[in-house]
């Protein structure tokens, strides 16, 4: 009876926070941040002859597919039997090592907020990279209120919690969470520290469906989100693409600020 009591009152909080959707559908959008991301992949594969990508973080649920244009590696902490035929290669490290090969384009998918030190990620994907080649990553936001109760959890009770209440995103979502400058300004001041330029930063603000089963929480989330879309605080985006190159034009003046 109690759990059938918990579904009841999940299932009911769920409602609540779709209705709210349905009914204003403006709160709803949050951007197409995949989208982006696979735009700026496609757009430099296309225009760079024999481009050798690497994508971190994948595994088996890769951003592109092989094809004759590319050659396409992959690297995770963890390896699955798919991964043999989705790429070329596929490594078994962190991004904080020395990576195998030299690219033209490295690019992640919600990886770097589950990598403990994120300077020695980017200068590993800095030295590897070839001149004038290019990395793009989607990238949660740290002070999302998400990215700070996940914090506040760790990473135990988080997985418990993500386990029961949002299934379908581990794998995706189910490894500890660190979100070292995972923030706009941390992460491309990290950027420029390290030598990086053409820095380009677009920032997104949704990620309330985690907190549906509980539509109170899911209600002040929601309009925490429009509000820092509306002022444009970056800082408290849930999550943001960005591209940075090595060895291209400035973004970034000296006083790093970005450039309109």
């Amino acid at each position: 009876m109690p759990m059938r009591l918990v579904k009841y009152f999940l299932d009911i909080n769920r409602s609540f926070s779709r209705w709210l959707l349905a009914q204003f559908p403006s709160l709803a959008t949050g951007g197409n941040y995949k989208g982006e991301l696979l735009g700026i992949l496609e757009t430099f594969i296309s225009e760079k002859a024999n481009c050798r990508v690497l994508e971190a973080g994948g595994i088996d649920r890769s951003l592109l597919k092989k094809s004759s244009y590319i050659e396409y590696d992959g690297l995770d902490i963890e390896e699955r039997d798919r991964c043999k035929d989705i790429y070329n290669n596929f490594y078994v490290q962190s991004i904080e090592e020395k990576l195998p090969q030299e690219y033209d384009l490295i690019c992640s998918f919600t990886l770097l907020e589950h990598v403990p030190d994120n300077r020695k990620a980017l200068k590993a994907m800095y030295d590897s990279l070839s001149a004038g080649g290019v990395m793009a990553h989607y990238v949660p936001g740290g002070l999302h209120p998400y990215s700070i109760i996940i914090r506040l959890l760790g990473p135990k009770l988080s997985m418990r919690l993500l386990n029961k209440f949002h299934p379908e995103v581990i794998g995706l979502s189910g490894y500890a969470a660190y979100f070292d400058k995972c923030t706009v300004k941390q992460m491309t001041l990290l950027c420029r520290e390290l030598g990086f330029n053409d820095i380009r930063v677009s920032c997104y603000y949704r990620a309330n469906y985690y907190f549906e089963v509980f539509f109170p929480a899911f209600f002040l989330v929601t309009l925490w989100e429009n509000i820092c879309r509306c002022f444009g605080w970056e800082s408290f985006c849930s999550g943001f693409v960005i591209r940075a190159s090595k060895n291209g034009g400035l973004d970034f003046n000296t006083n790093g600020q970005r450039i309109k």
